[in-house]
């Protein structure tokens, strides 16, 4: 996992093959066009973008990809996001779906951290995670880069 300021985020574009395209779009198109939910940029990167509730009753459930790795970027305010090593988890409590690319784990023992607004976080397929989690409600965007 990856944590830096955004204004940092090109420093990394030679770390995963298609997140030159996602940091081309966030230094040159900007969030302000972007509708509610899916958002198409190309065949290797598509952004969500999700408003609502963040989730302050989380009980251990994460969710793990294969295929595309995750960069949450918080718009509107910060957010908590848990975590721990996919090696660790030991619970799967879904089977790995791949039409959707994401298989679920109920999990103890998780990390969290605080995703400040102005901040991203590259979260790739050797980590279970679960965003959005605190008090409040928000906006944010989740880039979706092709492994």
């Amino acid at each position: 996992m990856i944590i830096n300021s955004l204004k940092n985020i090109s420093i990394y574009t030679s770390v995963y093959p298609h997140l030159k395209e996602a940091v081309d779009f966030i230094q040159n198109t900007g969030f302000d066009n972007l509708v509610s939910g899916k958002n198409n940029v190309s065949d290797n990167v598509y952004i969500m973008k999700n408003q609502g509730e963040k989730k302050s009753n989380f009980e251990g459930v994460l969710e793990v990809h294969k295929e595309w790795i995750d960069i949450h970027i918080p718009l509107t305010d910060d957010e908590i996001i848990a975590f721990k090593e996919i090696s660790e988890c030991k619970n799967l409590t879904k089977e790995y779906d791949s039409e959707n690319d994401y298989a679920l784990y109920d999990e103890e023992d998780i990390s969290q951290l605080t995703l400040a607004k102005g901040y991203f976080a590259i979260i790739d397929p050797t980590v279970a995670h679960m965003a959005m989690l605190g008090e409040g409600s928000m906006s944010k965007l989740v880039f979706k880069i092709r492994k």
